[in-house]
């Protein structure tokens, strides 16, 4: 089965896309077919940063604006694809709250089921978190299933996310923000991102920041766990600009608790760390991890940058063929759930 995965992270840094081939044996085989990143335009960014201060008429503005992006960038990369089955779509989070029992991933999937003439998956989390789950990570059953042979999985996006197999059960949660921080403040030198971490390598260490980071209430909540966008700005940016440090000293102080977070994370049963996501690019943060000791394997440009997306198309062929796509020990729900919500392809006639 040829699925389409499509992700959106919380960096902003593109609408990623890849074409995936399932097939069907005693043990998954599948292959990456194709693959592309859509960026986004300035306004675009602008308006889904700014999506959490905005009135509903200005949200349903941008959903629209953001849905007809997608459409318009599924048309012309099937136009140079195989044509899928179905399309996995996780959307733009604009809020993930489990105290409401709720997430939401912006996207108008039945638009795009209708206006592309596909079977569209969207909206995995919601079930899993009525169930009483975090709804995230997800990658956890990508990992076991897609890129086995590895001790631990993360992934270094917006948020950074671990999963790993200890006994015979599966374990995934957020670590910490990543990316979303390290923008931020790459953004005041009008800068993108820090490329390499070449910015962090010349700040220097705030030991002050960084005990105060190790404080944050998010450290000590047991697993599962997962973290809100809104909770990254609120908690941990506003906490890194309280201390009034120049950029590069906010990057390089984060950067060293990200790291000595991770190596805390891992020392109970250290192996090898499979590092997808943006992050996996920064060498100066890759640098701090193998210093600290941590075997890092850093796969192909491809699987870098699109195993999410690849993620995406799992997702759905699991969800249009009915198996289980939460592992629920992973989330921390009651019950495994086959998650998602299906808009089938219009027929032409009635």
């Amino acid at each position: 089965m040829i699925c389409l995965g499509i992700m959106s992270g919380s960096s902003l840094d593109g609408l990623d896309m890849a074409m995936v081939e399932f097939l069907s044996s005693e043990q998954l085989d599948w292959k990456l077919l194709n693959s592309h990143t859509f960026p986004l335009s300035n306004e675009l960014k602008s308006d889904l940063r700014s999506v959490v201060n905005a009135n509903i008429g200005e949200l349903l503005k941008t959903q629209n604006v953001f849905t007809q992006f997608v459409s318009q960038s599924i048309d012309t990369f099937i136009n140079a694809s195989s044509i899928p089955e179905v399309c996995g779509i996780h959307g733009h989070t604009i809020v993930h709250s489990l105290s409401e029992n709720y997430s939401w991933q912006m996207v108008n999937a039945g638009y795009i089921s209708s206006k592309n003439q596909i079977n569209v998956v969207a909206d995995f989390r919601n079930q899993d978190i009525a169930l009483g789950g975090q709804g995230a990570p997800m990658a956890v059953i990508a990992d076991r299933d897609l890129f086995t042979g590895y001790k631990y999985y993360i992934n270094l996006g917006g948020i950074a996310n671990i999963s790993y197999m200890r006994g015979n059960q599966w374990y995934a949660y957020d670590v910490c923000p990543f990316n979303q921080v390290l923008n931020y403040f790459a953004n005041k030198l009008g800068l993108e991102y820090d490329e390499n971490g070449q910015i962090a390598s010349k700040g220097q260490l705030n030991q002050e920041l960084l005990k105060r980071l190790w404080r944050m209430d998010y450290n000590s909540k047991s697993i599962p766990k997962s973290l809100d966008n809104q909770e990254v700005k609120k908690k941990w940016i506003d906490l890194i600009e309280s201390f009034n440090l120049g950029p590069s000293d906010c990057l390089r102080t984060f950067i060293a608790f990200a790291a000595q977070l991770i190596h805390q994370q891992v020392a109970q049963d250290f192996g090898n760390i499979f590092i997808t996501g943006g992050g996996a690019y920064n060498q100066f943060f890759i640098q701090q991890l193998e210093q600290l000791g941590l075997e890092v394997v850093v796969p192909s440009e491809a699987i870098i940058e699109y195993k999410e997306a690849v993620l995406m198309a799992y997702m759905a062929y699991l969800r249009i063929s009915n198996q289980v796509n939460f592992i629920n020990h992973a989330s921390g729900s009651s019950q495994a759930s086959i998650s998602g919500a299906l808009y089938l392809k219009p027929h032409t006639n009635a």
